[in-house]
């Protein structure tokens, strides 16, 4: 149902003095209509698609397909982390009622759910329910504008914090799985430390913020809005280091380079903006065609994957 194979088409990566080449080597894509979401773990290793029937985990790197499960119709959100090496790897799910579930893959009957106390209905559907894993696949955050944010550890689902009464839009783990950021539907963006140290950092107000992310070093905090702007903040206090765009159209996903040296937007017309996040300035622009960017993630120092309503796409460094 999907397919994984190599291309030799090459799409222009439009920039403010000239017009490169960037050859795609993998697209993981869905061959009929029926994609629901796709992603990327946090370091671009893994790439996963899901459709109506089906949620498959690929390598990246090798194109190999190494998890195919079965959909499920009651989920309203999933999310999939993997060890590196390949041999531990989860995948987590919200369904409809307040349930939380994870399973092991590989391992029959390993699913534990928990049910949330209390939980309010999120419209399905509607992009406000947000579902990730920390890097190193020990937290699971959940954000939903009914319900808040909460932590839960890997494999226990053991609550490690909630933060109630916050219309959080998305959340994200830092690097080092301590810290929260969120983006909340009254225009701010939030953090709090997990462990037993500071438990709310900061507030900085951010109109229409929607998308948020962390920088691969946790010391800035980028946030992104519907109505196409992105704001670099200081992890540590909340201070507007640098505002970018406005871009057009809605900011759907965020990241940044390992250098802190540019910053790639996904945005809902299909489009992968690139920006220098000290200077401000738009340095270049890709369209994938994979439709409405969902992920964005750097491979190395020029290579970029991208995950789109149409699938996954990897642009990788070089030319050949």
């Amino acid at each position: 149902f999907f397919s994984s194979r190599r291309r030799h088409t090459r799409y222009p990566l439009v920039t403010g003095v000239q017009t490169c080449a960037l050859p795609i080597s993998l697209t993981f894509t869905n061959l009929a209509p029926g994609v629901v979401g796709s992603g990327l773990l946090g370091d671009g290793s893994r790439a996963w698609t899901a459709s109506s029937s089906a949620l498959q985990a690929w390598d990246v790197a090798s194109g190999k397909l190494l998890h195919d499960l079965p959909a499920d119709a009651e989920a309203m959100k999933s999310a999939l982390w993997m060890k590196g090496d390949g041999s531990e790897a989860w995948v987590a799910r919200a369904w409809v009622g307040g349930r939380l579930g994870l399973r092991a893959l590989g391992i029959e009957a390993s699913t534990v759910s928990v049910e949330e106390p209390e939980w309010q209905p999120v419209p399905r559907y509607s992009g406000a329910l947000d579902l990730s894993f920390s890097a190193d696949g020990t937290r699971i955050v959940l954000a939903d504008v009914a319900n808040g944010v909460r932590v839960h550890a890997v494999p226990s689902m053991e609550v490690v914090r909630r933060m109630p009464g916050v219309a959080a839009r998305r959340a994200e783990l830092s690097p080092t799985g301590s810290r929260i950021a969120a983006t909340t539907s009254d225009g701010k963006v939030w953090t709090w430390g997990i462990g037993s140290g500071v438990t709310h950092a900061w507030t900085a107000d951010v109109p229409q913020a929607q998308e948020v992310a962390f920088s691969p070093d946790g010391q800035r905090v980028l946030a992104g809005t519907l109505d196409g702007k992105v704001v670099v903040l200081d992890g540590a206090s909340g201070r507007v280091l640098a505002r970018l765009g406005p871009l057009g159209v809605a900011v759907l996903a965020l990241a940044m380079d390992a250098g802190g040296t540019r910053v790639a937007a996904g945005m809902s017309d299909g489009r992968v903006v690139f920006l220098d996040p000290v200077a401000g300035d738009l340095v270049g622009t890709l369209r994938p065609g994979m439709g409405a960017v969902q992920g964005v993630r750097f491979l190395g120092r020029d290579g970029l994957a991208v995950a789109g309503t149409a699938g996954v796409r990897v642009h990788p460094h070089g030319t050949e």
